[in-house]
């Protein structure tokens, strides 16, 4: 792990087991890198195979020497380096707000977010196009 300016990084070998704390667990299917600050509302995985990045938009991230907590708001966007930026799973979000799960106003705030953080990708913010590859091929 490093902490930078940006926050905190952390190295997620392939084959390592996530469990949400709702139970459903997932392997990583290859390395990746974590950044997470806190009180962050979003975190974002860089992926080695294939290079792609992906972004949960959720609710401020809780870091404690135990685990790293967020509610992930269901929106996200996935963008492979030279390609567009794509904002997905809206649907889902949708479904949180008619569920109760979710505010209407708070899903404006994520939708608004997930378009500002859709345009920073596009945009080649050095964050998304540069540092994450570097500490990906750093502790990877």
């Amino acid at each position: 792990m490093a902490v930078d300016v940006h926050g905190g990084w952390y190295f997620c070998p392939q084959g390592a087991v996530h469990t949400a704390a709702d139970g459903p667990s997932f392997t990583l299917p290859c390395n990746g890198v974590q950044l997470v600050a806190p009180g962050s509302d979003w975190v974002a995985w860089w992926w080695a195979q294939p290079r792609w990045v992906s972004i949960d938009v959720c609710r401020p991230v809780v870091v404690t020497s135990q685990c790293i907590d967020y509610v992930d708001l269901e929106v996200d966007l996935a963008w492979s380096p030279g390609g567009p930026a794509h904002v997905v799973d809206e649907d889902e979000l949708a479904a949180e707000v008619v569920a109760g799960h979710v505010e209407p106003p708070e899903a404006q705030q994520v939708l608004a977010l997930a378009a500002s953080l859709q345009q920073r990708l596009q945009g080649g913010d050095p964050l998304f196009a540069e540092v994450g590859w570097r500490y990906l091929s750093a502790l990877g």
